[in-house]
């Protein structure tokens, strides 16, 4: 093995000891996370190293409300979105009451390929992704993605395949407490809204479908 490879084996090994000692004890949750981040850091790192799949975070997408986000994945012949609702900011208004839930609207740009469902936060340990740097409550990105590949492969045969339009693709995983959203895509652009979440979708739907103008 080369010596490269086992230090950032070496290194895993005791982000993952630090860990579970921190998971026994009665330490501060901050020490807890940052040990799940060094963690997560290492897998990464290393799944790096050997080319293997393995998530990364992902920047952009804002931060959804933890105890229920009602993402809803909408699809249409324009595109494919993503709503949910905001984590709370802790605004209030002029009586001192909190503010309704801003809510988020994700517009994803070139879709290939969209799932939305299994896993759940509570089962994720199960997925192939796990131990390799996934973000178990946040917005990952995959690199070397064996599902973006797939999709790939099962495209090529046809005879306007673009071999460099797919090489701009990427795989975009969120898990959303009880539904993981993946998305093979070239990009997104997000927008956040103050109105009913039931009147945002409602819009959304109408964009998706070209009834209206984004």
């Amino acid at each position: 093995m080369a010596p490269e490879l086992e230090a950032l084996e070496a290194e895993l090994a005791r982000a993952r000891d630090e860990e579970r000692v921190l998971q026994g004890s009665t330490g501060s949750l901050d020490a807890l996370d940052a040990a799940f981040e060094r963690t997560r850091r290492a897998e990464r790192a290393l799944a790096a190293a050997r080319g293997e799949e393995h998530a990364i975070p992902c920047e952009g997408f804002p931060p959804w409300e933890a105890a229920s986000p009602s993402p809803c994945v909408l699809y249409g012949p324009l595109g494919v979105a993503l709503v949910y609702l905001h984590r709370p900011t802790g605004e209030e208004d002029e009586n001192g009451d909190s503010l309704p839930l801003p809510v988020v609207v994700v517009h994803f740009d070139g879709v290939m390929r969209v799932q939305a469902g299994t896993p759940n936060s509570e089962v994720t340990h199960g997925h192939r992704l796990h131990g390799k740097g996934l973000d178990e409550c946040g917005a990952n990105l995959v690199i070397h993605s064996t599902w973006a590949e797939e999709a790939r492969r099962i495209n090529s045969v046809h005879s306007m395949y673009d071999a460099a339009r797919w090489q701009t693709l990427k795989h975009y995983f969120l898990i959303i407490r009880d539904d993981t959203i993946e998305c093979l895509a070239s990009g997104f652009t997000v927008r956040i809204e103050r109105a009913s979440y039931e009147d945002v979708v409602m819009r959304v739907v109408r964009e998706v479908n070209g009834l209206d103008s984004p």
